[in-house]
Order: C-alpha cells, then structure tokens, then sequence
C-alpha cells in the first residue's frame, strides 16, 4: 500500500509500462489488481492511471478477446475519481461488442499549450486540497475527476473558483490572486484531466464572467449554481 507520493509515482511507472507493452494478459492482470476494493484507492488510481497512460503513449488500441468486466465494474462505481479513470483506460481498449463512443473534439495548439501550462499551476496552486491524482479529500476538497461541476458550464466553474461555493463541499474563493491567464489555464488542465473531457476554458471566458460578478462578497450556494447554464 502506497504510503506517499512516491511510492504511488513508482506504482504509476510500473503501470505505465505494462501499458506501453499492450499484452492483454499483463493488461488483465493489472486491471484484476486496481479493481480489488481491499486495495487502498490511491494505488488503484496510480494502478489505472498508469496504464491509461502508456496505453496513449503506444497511440493505438489495445485489442482484447473479451470486455473487461473488472474495468467496466469500476466505470460504474459511485467513487467519481475511479469512475473516471476507468472510462478514460476503457476508451483505450477495444473488443468485440464494445458500444461506439463520441469521440473528444481534437485540442488546438494553443489549447494544449494551455492546458500544459495548468498542469504546472495546478501541482502549485491545486494540488495540496486536490490532490495531484484529483481524487480531493473526503472531507475537505471535492474529487475533480468526473466531477459536474468540473466538466459542466464554464460559466459555473469559473464562478466558483472566483467567489468560492457553499455546501457539504466547500470552496474558498481564490480568483483575486489568480489572473484570467492562469485561471483559464487550470480550469482547461482540469476539463481534460482524470477521464475529464470537456472543452478547455479561455482567458476571454474568465474576464467576461470575472466583470459579470464583480462585487460579489459571498459564495455561490448549490441552487445558485444549477440555475447556471
């Protein structure tokens, strides 16, 4: 059980390159491991995690003689950061019967520009309540991966990081110390991190809903924020 950053890193490495080999037993065997309930969450997110990652590396699908049951078990639980690391692997993986899936609109390159630069604000600004994986903290910051709020309306996350949201999950708000830039660029790392695939968030977005609310002293409520489409 992985009891720090680096042994998850290490567990990930060894994933990774399971990954890479796209041997459907070593894929299977893998998948058996991460998909154990008694394993702790952090290793099975650094399990998958790592094999969704060589498998992008190899660019290719990997072919297998059956569905991934295990896999596909985990893409239904209710723990969103599991859940959405197992559609992001799944999507990896081909077999006979599988359903077509929409594919995810291709990134600009300033988009994954973007994107690359959050990932690097993230780790500094994020990453201590998020956690590096997005899997948050039970009981202080929110899971990031499959998240609605994450991957719905820009509009309503950028609410949120500027004024904070009130509920069983709390957000302060941040968004005086962060420019649109940065903003803009870890909202977009986010939106297409941990399984997320929604489309990545402009600096324009940001001052636009920036200059819509400026003002306002309290955070968003949960109904607030539903009625923002």
């Amino acid at each position: 059980a992985p009891a720090s950053q680096h042994d998850r890193a290490a567990v990930e490495a060894l994933a990774a390159q399971i990954g890479r080999e796209h041997m459907s037993a070593s894929l299977r065997r893998a998948i058996s491991l991460a998909a154990d309930a008694m394993r702790p969450t952090a290793q099975r997110l650094a399990i998958i995690g790592g094999l969704t990652r060589g498998a992008r590396e190899v660019r290719a699908e990997i072919e297998l003689l059956s569905p991934p049951t295990a896999l596909l078990a985990m893409a239904a639980l209710q723990d969103s950061a599991l859940s959405a690391s197992a559609k992001s692997l799944a999507a990896r993986l081909h077999w006979r019967g599988k359903l077509a899936v929409s594919p995810v609109r291709t990134l600009t390159a300033a988009e994954s520009a973007r994107i690359a630069a959050g990932r690097v604000e993230f780790a500094m600004t994020c990453a201590a309540c998020h956690q590096s994986n997005g899997a948050g903290v039970q009981s202080g910051a929110a899971s990031l991966a499959g998240s609605a709020y994450v991957t719905g309306p820009p509009a309503r996350l950028i609410r949120i990081v500027l004024q904070g949201k009130e509920g069983n999950m709390l957000m302060p708000p941040i968004g005086a110390t962060i420019s649109d830039e940065r903003m803009a660029s870890i909202l977009s790392f986010i939106r297409r991190e941990w399984g997320n695939t929604a489309d990545p968030i402009d600096a324009a977005e940001v001052k636009e809903v920036r200059g819509a609310t400026r003002g306002r002293q309290r955070a968003w409520t949960v109904e607030e924020l539903a009625r923002i489409r």
